[in-house]
């Protein structure tokens, strides 16, 4: 059976997405984040002494997504509104000791699904960057082979004066660039979480601000 729109659907879904991409968008993808984040933030918090020394990593231990059944945390997502609560409460039933009292601490559910859609942004940007260069080596290749190439140059719903292919392509080129550029421009960007004195933070030693991780 297909999905209820065109993104999920099997048989629409080429003309959309890729498999590939589709992985960095689907539940195991996006829980797996969450749990990187939780991960990370554990993990920094005991190398700094903010949280026991090795919290970190029993938290991390437990931080793989083929630890949880979807479907007892997909029920219990409406009770709580999002995402993020029952994954905090499943992780933490799985820490054992005096570290499952730090489980997410000082964070908010923002802070974790944020993040973690941060990441698989990452992720994805990445990937379109390797089709994008991809995409510019082959306008490269068309350029040097239509150098010479004449055409029908175009105006406005007409015919112009003729011209070359490979200008065309080249044009091509730079517009692949471009959007190559813009991605390197943010893609760092993503590898950031914030977490703000608002919520849980505003408990921990020293009432930071903020904190930007990479």
């Amino acid at each position: 059976m297909g999905g209820v729109g065109a993104i999920d659907s099997q048989v629409l879904d080429g003309l959309f997405s890729t498999a590939p991409m589709r992985a960095i968008w689907n539940d195991t993808a996006r829980v797996q984040a969450m749990l990187d984040f939780e991960s990370a933030l554990a993990r920094v918090q005991s190398r700094l002494g903010v949280v026991p020394h090795g919290v970190g990593d029993a938290i991390g231990e437990k931080a793989r997504v083929d630890l949880y059944d979807f479907g007892e945390i997909g029920e219990k997502v409406p009770l709580g509104g999002n995402v993020a609560i029952p994954l905090v409460k499943a992780l933490t039933a799985k820490v054992e000791g005096e570290a499952a009292g730090y489980v997410h601490w000082g964070a908010t559910s923002q802070d974790v699904i944020d993040t973690g859609m941060m990441l698989q942004a990452r992720n994805g940007l990445r990937l379109l960057k390797k089709d994008l260069l991809r995409l510019g080596e082959a306008a490269a290749v068309l350029i040097d082979c239509h150098r010479k190439t004449t055409m029908v140059g175009r105006g406005f719903l007409q015919q112009g004066i003729p011209s070359v292919f490979g200008l065309k392509t080249a044009t091509w080129l730079d517009s692949v660039s471009r959007m190559i550029a813009r991605i390197d421009g943010v893609i760092d960007a993503f590898a950031c979480a914030a977490i703000w004195r608002c919520g849980r933070h505003a408990r921990l030693a020293g009432g930071a601000r903020g904190a930007g991780s990479r």
